[in-house]
C-alpha cells in the first residue's frame, strides 16, 4: 500500500504556479483578484487531486504539476474568453439613469411649457384653482364637488402634456418662475 502524499509539502510548487498564472491574467481581473486566492484555490485543487492520484501511472509531483497546469490554464481561459471581467459590468439600470438624469434647467423649462399649456386648455373653474394652489400665498382648502370635477380636469391635463408630480414638486419649490408665467398667462 501506497502511503498519501502530505499537501503541505507542494505549497512552494502552488505557489509558484500561481503566481505565473496570476501574472498572464489580463489587467482588469489582475486588480480585483488577490494572488493568495490562487494560491489558496490551488491548495484546494491539490486537496481535492489526491484521492484521483494513482501511483502506478506516474510520481505525485508529476501528476500534481500536470494536473495545477491544466487547472490554471482553465481560469486563464475563463478570464481571457470572457467579452468584459466582473469588474467592468454595469447595470443597465444605472446607466439608463445617468442618462435619463436632467439638468435643473432642462427641467424646470419642461415644467413651465407644460403648465402653461395645461392653463391655456384648462376650463375657467380649473384656471382659478391653478392660480390658488401655484400663485398665491393664501391657505385653501380642497374639498367638495367642484374641487373633484377640478382635480379630474387636471388630471386628464397633466397626463396628456406629461406633467408630473416631480414637475409640481419642482415648480412649487422653486420661485423663480411664478412671476412670468403669471404676467404671460395674465393670472
Amino acid at each position: 500500500m501506497v502511503k498519501r502524499p502530505v499537501v503541505v509539502n507542494y505549497t512552494r510548487l502552488v505557489t509558484q504556479m500561481a503566481l505565473a498564472t496570476w501574472r498572464k491574467l489580463p489587467p482588469q481581473p489582475r486588480r480585483w483578484m488577490d494572488p493568495a486566492d490562487l494560491i489558496q484555490e490551488g491548495m484546494l485543487f491539490v486537496k481535492q487531486q489526491v484521492t484521483k492520484w494513482r501511483p502506478h501511472r506516474a510520481t505525485f509531483m508529476t501528476f500534481i504539476h500536470i494536473s495545477l497546469e491544466q487547472f490554471y490554464q482553465r481560469i486563464l481561459a475563463a478570464h481571457y474568453t470572457q467579452k468584459r471581467s466582473k469588474c467592468d459590468l454595469v447595470s443597465v439600470d444605472s446607466v439608463l439613469f445617468r442618462l435619463s438624469s436632467v439638468d435643473p434647467i432642462e427641467k424646470e423649462i419642461h415644467a413651465v411649457e407644460s403648465l402653461r399649456k395645461i392653463i391655456k386648455v384648462a376650463s375657467p373653474p380649473l384656471r382659478r384653482s391653478i392660480r390658488t394652489w401655484m400663485f398665491t400665498k393664501k391657505h385653501a382648502h380642497f374639498r367638495g364637488e367642484k374641487f373633484y370635477d377640478v382635480r379630474d380636469e387636471m388630471q386628464v391635463l397633466c397626463q396628456y402634456y406629461g406633467f408630473t408630480r416631480e414637475d409640481m414638486e419642482f415648480l412649487l419649490l422653486h420661485e423663480t418662475w411664478r412671476q412670468q408665467v403669471a404676467i404671460d398667462l395674465n393670472l
